[in-house]
């Protein structure tokens, strides 16, 4: 039997850790996994459902959320494209418009004819 503080191999009919004095019960014969690191105590670690799902969602929503950010190279040059056009007083071709519509927010493609409809009057 394995003292669960100081790690010292005691007889199986031991009450008491040989090494350090320690009291042994049955918990300390537990099978339970343990991870040993040197140089650190050990340390059981048992995950319960709850924790195991919330574990699985945290990983699902990370590579979620990963995809959702590649939009954002698409949208960013276009996004700098039209501001530098109409900042320096150019018109917005129909394909800009068309993609806008189309790939992402039909109120800003829609306000984009408005706006250069506007301005060629």
């Amino acid at each position: 039997m394995k003292c669960m503080q100081c790690g010292m191999e005691n007889t199986n009919d031991s009450v008491y850790c040989v090494g350090c004095g320690a009291k042994l019960t049955q918990s300390n014969q537990s099978n339970t996994q343990q991870y040993a690191i040197s140089g650190a105590p050990s340390i059981v670690c048992e995950l319960n459902l709850a924790q195991r799902a919330a574990k699985l969602l945290m990983v699902l929503m990370t590579v979620f959320q990963g995809i959702l950010i590649l939009p954002l190279f698409w949208w960013l040059p276009m996004t700098i494209t039209y501001c530098n056009g109409v900042n320096h007083g150019r018109r917005v071709g129909s394909a800009m418009i068309a993609w806008t519509i189309l790939l992402g927010n039909p109120y800003a493609g829609i306000l984009m004819c408005m706006g250069d409809r506007q301005n060629s009057k």
